[in-house]
């Protein structure tokens, strides 16, 4: 079940290239120009995928959320944090563009 880190890496690569392509397009044609407003929208898309994955993954696992942060291997753990913060701030970096 644990991910090896450079398939972690690979994943996280995958993931950061598909967000930046989508969410260009997605952004385009909702008309949010306040950045507060964008990383507001950023936040709670964080929120509903968290509490999907706590509340759906962790019960399919059987792990409780301490036992799931607790198992990752420092190299997938820290590009999985990192990619939750890029997941959240997405919608503010590209109303920059």
């Amino acid at each position: 079940m644990f991910t090896k880190p450079p398939q972690a890496v690979r994943e996280a690569a995958a993931l950061s290239f598909r967000v930046g392509h989508l969410c260009p397009q997605m952004f385009t044609r909702v008309a949010v120009a306040l950045p507060s407003s964008r990383l507001g929208m950023g936040f709670v898309a964080l929120g509903l995928m968290l509490v999907a994955e706590f509340g759906f993954v962790l019960w399919l696992r059987g792990l409780s959320i301490k036992e799931y942060l607790a198992t990752r291997d420092p190299v997938s753990g820290t590009v999985y944090y990192v990619m939750l913060a890029v997941f959240a701030i997405t919608p503010l970096l590209v109303a920059r563009r």
